[in-house]
C-alpha cells in the first residue's frame, strides 16, 4: 500500500512489519499493541505526507 487513507482505521493489534507505510496518512488513527513498531517516537520520526 503506498497511499492510503488509514485515519478511520483502527489498527490495536495489527502486524504492520511488512506494509510500506512512508506515504500512508494516520492522522487521527488509533495505535495500540502494533508489532513492529518498538515506540511512539517510531510513529512521530515517520514520514507523513
Amino acid at each position: 500500500m503506498t497511499w492510503c487513507d488509514l485515519s478511520k482505521t483502527n489498527f490495536t493489534g495489527a502486524d504492520l512489519t511488512a506494509p510500506n507505510l512512508t506515504k500512508a496518512k494516520l492522522t487521527g488513527t488509533v495505535f495500540r499493541d502494533i508489532k513492529g513498531l518498538d515506540t511512539a517516537r517510531d510513529l512521530d520520526q515517520a514520514m507523513f505526507d
